[in-house]
């Protein structure tokens, strides 16, 4: 047999070879690895109480949203804000955890505000959680290459129908002087001082935020 004539199609053959795996090892190299974050908040401590946001989580009239705003950003070198929200809902009897979070490209801008359904939507069809009452937010930031940078996390509670608001864990208790009827409140740590006008206190590092944004006297147990 003569092997001359058939080099120049076995040099093809091998050279598609070789094109083709280099192709698969770049494409296996570049290959996105997914990130556990919760491998990564175990690693990351919080964030210095000089570089923490004021964040607040303000329920609307129906208690289907809650309305994120993340203020006074200004962690050095941070490039993106992750935020998680996590709550419990009790749809047809059943408990279960659900959530929501999204990548926030911040592009030198130290506020941030948005809308979150508590539930989902598809095609234009909303289906809200029930019983939505504890709940867990997360803020973490990251650098220009996705480098955790820090992070703070808060539980949340949300009441209505009640004059005795308070934190998941109990330890900060407000007593409302009268029913605030049709109203949602959130009571929660804000990492740092909120405005003052915004809330309806602010005492012992924990903030109540009101779905009418008005004033709600009451006091504070010791």
């Amino acid at each position: 047999m003569n092997l001359k004539k058939y080099l120049p199609f076995i040099a093809v053959i091998v050279v598609a070879v070789v094109i083709v795996g280099g192709i698969f090892i770049v494409k296996k190299i570049t290959q996105p690895v997914a990130v556990d974050t919760a491998v990564e908040d175990a690693s990351v401590p919080d964030l210095p109480d000089n570089e923490k946001p004021i964040a607040g989580l303000i329920p609307t009239s129906d208690g289907h949203y809650l309305v994120l705003n993340v203020d006074s950003i200004k962690v050095p070198g941070a490039n993106s804000m992750d935020y998680d929200l996590l709550w419990k809902a009790n749809n047809s009897g059943t408990t279960t955890q659900q959530g929501t979070s999204s990548t926030v490209q911040l592009n030198g801008q130290t506020n941030f505000s948005k809308k979150l359904l508590l539930g989902s939507e598809s095609n234009g069809k909303f289906r809200y959680d029930q019983g939505v009452e504890n709940g867990t937010l997360t803020l973490r930031f990251r650098d220009g290459n996705g480098k955790l940078l820090g992070k703070v996390t808060t539980d949340f509670h949300m009441q209505t129908g009640t004059t005795t608001l308070s934190s998941v864990d109990g330890s900060f208790k407000y007593t409302l002087t009268k029913a605030a009827t049709g109203v949602y409140f959130v009571t929660m740590q804000p990492f740092s001082t909120p405005d003052t006008s915004k809330v309806v206190v602010f005492q012992k590092g924990f903030a109540i935020y009101a779905s009418d944004g008005l004033p709600h006297t009451g006091s504070v147990t010791p």
